[in-house]
């Protein structure tokens, strides 16, 4: 009985699954669009909007994990809704709180996302592509938070150019090809540039510096 009640669950969850993918297949060129808003918007701009970049990881972790919920114990569609959006706004705020929670989600799901779409996790066998790339990230992830300035601008920067020309090729149906590399790679130090202002003063990072060294200050305390 328990194990045909799991079963179930299990087979409702991937239903819940299957209509979110019918529902962003039908909104397929809508989503690039915004996909490709924010990936621009990252790249320049990056570590500007950091704290709010943040923010968005940590809200579609929490409704990942309430819609999930929801399905799995087959509760209604209004009630699975509100706990995807209650347990979203939780994290959220949870990853805006502690801020360097925030941004290890981001540098994660930056990093997480350009791997997915370039390496493409299916074409290694069973699971290991999946855990490869989460591996990667959570690396990545943990090495960039405490050098904030440097790798916030670094990773998006480099990621926010790769989604564009990425989304970019998949909104034209293109296949990747040199041309995207070298797009990608412009866009990139386009980003880098505008971000590390080398054309500003000494004094222009003093504050973000000396923000910097008091977060460093209380993770040591």
């Amino acid at each position: 009985m328990n194990l045909n009640m799991q079963a179930f669950n299990i087979n409702t969850l991937l239903g819940g699954l299957d209509k979110v993918r019918d529902v962003m297949g039908v909104y397929q060129q809508q989503l690039l669009l915004i996909v490709i808003v924010f990936a621009l918007l990252n790249c320049f701009f990056g570590y500007a909007l950091r704290k709010l970049w943040s923010v968005i990881p940590g809200f579609f972790l929490g409704a990942a994990a309430g819609y999930a919920a929801g399905t799995y114990t087959n509760q209604t569609t209004t009630i699975t809704l509100a706990l995807a959006v209650g347990t979203g706004l939780l994290t959220a705020i949870i990853a805006f709180v502690l801020y360097r929670i925030g941004l290890f989600l981001l540098i994660c799901g930056l990093v997480g996302f350009c791997l997915w779409h370039l390496v493409n996790p299916n074409d290694i066998t069973g699971y290991l592509g999946y855990g490869l790339v989460a591996l990667v990230a959570f690396v990545i992830g943990l090495i960039c938070v405490p050098f904030e300035r440097i790798s916030v601008i670094l990773v998006t920067s480099i990621c926010g150019a790769l989604t564009t020309i990425r989304m970019a090729y998949f909104f034209k149906d293109l296949d990747l090809n040199m041309m995207f590399w070298i797009a990608s790679a412009i866009l990139a130090a386009a980003g880098m540039l505008f971000q590390f202002k080398p054309w500003k003063e000494a004094d222009y990072w003093e504050d973000d510096d000396e923000e910097e060294r008091e977060h460093r200050a209380k993770a040591r305390a």
